[in-house]
């Protein structure tokens, strides 16, 4: 039997919903809400499939199912020592140069050429020892086989220009790999293999769900999507639309086949701004309160599919992954280093 005919193997029969928890940098802790709700309603998860933020939420829950606990876990954190001396100062001080502290995003910030001197400088706006520094505060020296639930993180393989899902190894690497955003972190060695954030080819990663056949998949993008400016001059900020321009058709094209994908209210959240547990969380709770009967529905429309429509979609869930139509690749990842 093949990992991926095991990985199905793992996820079929498994009651409730399959989540795929996309990246927003702090607009993700609305993915908290997201969850606290979905318990609240009764409703199981049968597995998380996180990238950046995505991941980090996905794996914290899935290691101890209690959205609560989750939530004061990160309060704990932004109000302790470790997260108040990282380098988010610095982002959140360049916001206010461009006097949009509310409305800033990274693109404004890209464009405005803050972060590129010093990526170009530096690498990366946050140290290595810090982002682990941060990660080891966070997560749990925890593997992919103590979850409670189900766990994949995706990433980004540089070498190989390839969509990566880990499932096995280290979650502190796996979280901090699928987190690695480029110029923002600094990117991930394991071995001979360089890695980014998951979110730079596939921002809500529902694709991986699908593929391992599950059928009752709810995507979760809290990603900006603040519009284009229409009146760019310079040739940076040009750029920099053409590639949010074919990212957003990418994501659109990668959501095609997503049963249920949800966008709640997180564009007034600042993206830098990890305090605002409370704020996002329960942005998070209202929207999957008021969208609960969607799960419900799409709960019964799998539960109550005819025999023969579910042999099928057994049958096709059997194709080798290679048929998908972007390769996804299936791996493990174990001690990492910077990229030097």
């Amino acid at each position: 039997m093949s990992p991926v005919e095991k990985l199905q193997q793992q996820l079929r029969g498994r009651p409730g919903i399959h989540l795929a928890l996309g990246g927003g940098a702090a607009r993700g802790l609305a993915h908290i809400g997201i969850i606290h709700a979905i318990q609240d309603a009764g409703i199981p998860i049968a597995s998380v499939c996180g990238t950046s933020m995505g991941s980090l939420i996905g794996a914290l829950y899935c290691l101890q199912p209690d959205a609560q606990l989750l939530r004061e876990h990160f309060l704990e954190f932004v109000n302790g020592d470790v997260y108040n001396h990282a380098r988010y100062a610095f982002i959140r001080a360049a916001d206010k140069m461009n006097q949009q502290e509310r409305k800033g995003n990274l693109r404004r910030l890209l464009r405005s050429g803050v972060l590129w001197g010093r990526s170009v400088a530096f690498g990366s706006m946050v140290p290595f020892d810090e982002l682990a520094r941060e990660i080891k505060e966070l997560v749990p020296a925890k593997r992919f086989s103590d979850t409670s639930i189900p766990l994949f993180a995706t990433a980004v393989d540089l070498n190989n220009r390839s969509e990566v899902v880990f499932h096995r190894g280290l979650i502190r690497s796996a979280v901090m790999a699928s987190s690695a955003i480029p110029g923002v972190f600094p990117a991930i060695k394991d071995g001979d293999v360089t890695y980014v954030d998951g979110g730079w080819m596939n921002k809500v990663p529902v694709s991986p769900l699908l593929a391992l056949g599950a059928k009752a998949v709810v995507g979760v993008d809290v990603s900006d999507d603040t519009p284009a400016e229409n009146h760019a001059k310079s040739g940076l900020s040009v750029m920099m639309q053409a590639y949010v321009a074919s990212h957003h058709r990418l994501q659109q094209i990668q959501l095609r086949e997503a049963p249920l994908v949800w966008h709640p209210p997180v564009q007034k959240l600042h993206w830098a701004e990890f305090r605002q547990v409370n704020e996002a969380a329960d942005i998070g709770y209202a929207f999957a309160s008021e969208h609960m009967d969607q799960i419900r529905a799409l709960i019964d429309s799998v539960e109550n599919k005819p025999w023969l429509a579910r042999q099928m979609d057994r049958l096709r869930s059997r194709k080798p992954i290679q048929t998908q139509p972007a390769p996804i690749e299936w791996r493990g990842i174990w001690e990492v280093e910077p990229l030097e």
